[in-house]
């Protein structure tokens, strides 16, 4: 994380592992900033008849349309991401139902009434045939 001061306001840039769109932010107003003045870090061209500030007025123009255009890319971008989340979402949910509608019923009795009677029968045999080889 890194923090500086830029005309006036104090911007912090955070580095993450993967890269992200990073915006710089404001933290606060200086104490000095007069009343009429706003909190904007870029300078307001100055409304003045010189070729000077016609530049000026030429640059902050295309500079509000290459933000524009970045911004609908970015509006773009993200309403794809959310397409492709609402589609794994659906995908899940149909997996889920597949799943519980192919599972067996769930069987509170884990030895059921056929099971003790073949117990009880090998049992029996066991026993006979233990009576007829002594």
């Amino acid at each position: 994380m890194i923090q500086f001061e830029k005309d006036g306001t104090i911007q912090t840039k955070v580095r993450h592992r993967t890269p992200m769109v990073s915006v710089p932010k404001i933290k606060r107003k200086p104490a000095g900033q007069k009343k009429g003045e706003c909190g904007f870090s870029s300078p307001e061209p100055d409304n003045q008849d010189s070729s000077g500030s016609e530049a000026q007025l030429l640059k902050h123009n295309t500079r509000i349309r290459k933000k524009g255009a970045d911004l609908g890319e970015l509006q773009s971008a993200i309403e794809s991401i959310k397409e492709t989340q609402e589609e794994i979402k659906r995908d899940i949910m149909a997996l889920r139902n597949r799943v519980t509608s192919n599972a067996p019923p769930v069987d509170y009795h884990f030895l059921q009434f056929k099971h003790y009677v073949f117990i009880s029968l090998v049992v029996l045999l066991q026993l006979t045939i233990n009576f007829l080889f002594k």
